[in-house]
């Protein structure tokens, strides 16, 4: 009873308050100022909706899983990215308001993208066993409810009452890890064995699907000739998923407990490349740092 009342009602009620969070962070002045420089945002976007999905989609073709698995990882690479994303971005020293913005934005797109990404990869992957019947339309209201409402309620709230919005900022940022970390654990006792069972297959497939998707974001980045903090940012963008959004569809909207195993282990596994991340972006900005001093 506990359990499902927390996948039911706790997972939709915890996502809501931490995309209004979201919104919340983002002025419009800071999101006027992170569209000015295009590059840097189309690439972003690119990265989010288009590069990640089909990263995904390699990926779970290739994993030595099971379908519902699969489908999980399918899932999760359909996911925007989330507001940890923006915390690792701000310790990497990447551009903090391109972040929010490529978060809150990626958001509001999948409202679209998620739904047709999920369709035609699961007429992809049924060529190795029967398609999943995709619901397209709660999928969409589902998304509506618990993503595009809060982001713009909580934009809402930055623009007519911005200490307000400075009063939650801090105290959302702490719910959202708390939150997370709940319901992995949740997911944990309740599903212990399959968790167990898949870990020493998945862990390194979500490493690779994080690891790929940070990369190939950074390398665009790169090639679109963007500055170092732009970079760090995209890749991180591209290589952090709102795993509780993906939990969240797999539990709540297409229910089913195994789906949501990879997103579990991806809330652990996606530490990993972010301090690697994190610890490449701090060095590039010391030696930035270092330049722009030495060149005065």
């Amino acid at each position: 009873m506990t359990d499902g009342l927390l996948f039911r009602i706790g997972v939709p009620l915890g996502l809501f308050i931490i995309m209004f969070g979201l919104g919340a962070t983002l002025s419009r002045s800071e999101l006027r100022e992170a569209i000015k420089d295009r590059v840097a945002m189309i690439v972003g976007l690119l990265a989010q909706v288009v590069l990640l999905p089909v990263i995904g989609l390699i990926i779970a073709w290739l994993a030595p899983v099971s379908v519902e698995i699969k489908y999980g990882i399918l899932i999760l690479a359909c996911c925007p990215g989330g507001t940890t994303s923006n915390i690792f971005t701000y310790l990497a020293r990447g551009n903090l308001a391109l972040s929010v913005s490529l978060t809150t934005i990626s958001s509001l797109l999948s409202l679209l993208t998620m739904p047709l990404t999920l369709a035609l990869g699961s007429m992809l992957l049924a060529e190795q066993s029967s398609s999943l019947d995709i619901p397209q339309g709660y999928i969409i209201k589902s998304l509506l409810a618990v993503t595009v409402v809060p982001v713009c309620l909580g934009m809402f709230i930055r623009h007519k009452w911005s200490k307000l919005a400075d009063w939650l900022e801090s105290r959302i940022t702490i719910f959202s890890s708390l939150f997370l970390a709940t319901l992995v654990l949740a997911i944990g006792i309740k599903d212990w064995d399959v968790l167990i069972g898949n870990m020493p297959t998945l862990g390194p497939v979500m490493v690779l699907l994080s690891a790929a998707s940070m990369l190939m974001g950074a390398f665009a980045a790169r090639v679109a000739r963007v500055g170092r903090a732009d970079v760090v940012t995209i890749g991180l963008e591209a290589g952090i998923q709102n795993s509780g959004l993906a939990i969240f569809m797999a539990l709540s909207v297409l229910q089913s407990e195994l789906m949501s195993i990879p997103a579990a282990i991806y809330s652990v596994s996606m530490y990993v490349c972010a301090t690697i991340a994190i610890s490449i972006g701090r060095k590039q900005f010391q030696r930035e740092l270092i330049q722009v001093t030495s060149s005065r």
